[in-house]
């Protein structure tokens, strides 16, 4: 059965109860089923371990709401880092210690990424995520393609074949694959067709979707703020869907009979949309 969700915005919670309080009610009033937190805007990971006090704040607040949540880990966490694998590694076993206290039945996390083009970084991640999957079969790990200049970047995501092909090679029930269609359409350089046929590849290893528009535009504005950013269409600009260049029409016909959770990442300056884009995926999917 396919749920809604949407994510919390860590640059803004910031650690700030209050803030994580307000946001997780205006997810539930807009009609969401569930959210996904982003484990480095919540503070309950500091120096790669779980803070208990911090924890127990958290799961005090996150009761208040009726909502199913996922954790997104943090989005600089990267297992092609070798200078600090070590960190990143601890911060995954700590986000999933977290999760299980918290009843949280599925871990989003981006593959790793680096400027080698050396094999054996990705057949060392890919021994080190069996470890982690390994150590909480009862949570979902979810890979998913972050966005990456694929001519300079190396990583298990470079294409829907490499996913599939890491997928595989993990081999276990509880890991599965996240497809970003905002990510796809960036990595492809705003072609929607390499984005469909990406989508319609990696759809039956798939057990978590991300969805938010861009226009497509990779190109980098130097020193330039979001708003430039957004004014000119350029890069992640996590776009409520609709208002971007994605082919919505043919991404839900693709997504129908999808069993699992779309997670909206709409910008928090688009909040007052919320409600819209979640009946608009509800709508679309039924």
């Amino acid at each position: 059965m396919i749920r809604i969700g949407q994510s919390i915005h860590p640059n803004r919670t910031n650690g700030d109860i209050s803030r994580l309080d307000e946001e997780l009610g205006q997810i539930k009033e807009a009609g969401a089923d569930c959210c996904e937190l982003v484990l480095q805007g919540l503070d309950a990971v500091i120096g790669g371990r779980v803070i208990p006090s911090r924890r127990e704040e958290l799961l005090e607040a996150l009761h208040k709401h009726e909502l199913e949540y996922t954790l997104h880990m943090p989005h600089g966490l990267n297992l092609l880092d070798s200078d600090m694998l070590e960190i990143h590694l601890d911060v995954f076993r700590a986000g999933i210690e977290f999760s299980l206290a918290a009843g949280i039945k599925l871990i989003n996390y981006h593959a790793g990424k680096t400027k080698t083009d050396d094999k054996s970084l990705i057949q060392r991640e890919l021994e080190e995520v069996k470890l982690l999957v390994k150590s909480a079969p009862g949570i979902l790990f979810c890979m998913e393609n972050p966005p990456l200049n694929t001519k300079t970047e190396f990583s298990a995501a470079n294409s829907a074949g490499e996913m599939i092909a890491f997928y595989e090679q993990v081999g276990l029930d509880n890991f599965k694959l996240t497809f970003d269609t905002g990510h796809s359409l960036l990595n492809h350089n705003g072609d929607k067709n390499a984005l469909l046929d990406d989508m319609s590849r990696l759809l039956p290893y798939t057990g978590h979707i991300h969805l938010h528009d861009n226009c497509g535009i990779q190109m980098d504005i130097k020193a330039a703020g979001f708003g430039d950013r957004l004014a000119c269409g350029i890069g992640d600009i996590h776009l409520p869907p609709g208002w971007g260049r994605l082919p919505m029409d043919k991404i839900f016909a693709q997504l129908k009979g999808f069993d699992g959770i779309v997670n909206l990442e709409i910008e928090h300056r688009f909040r007052y949309h919320y409600s819209e884009s979640i009946s608009l995926v509800r709508e679309s999917l039924a």
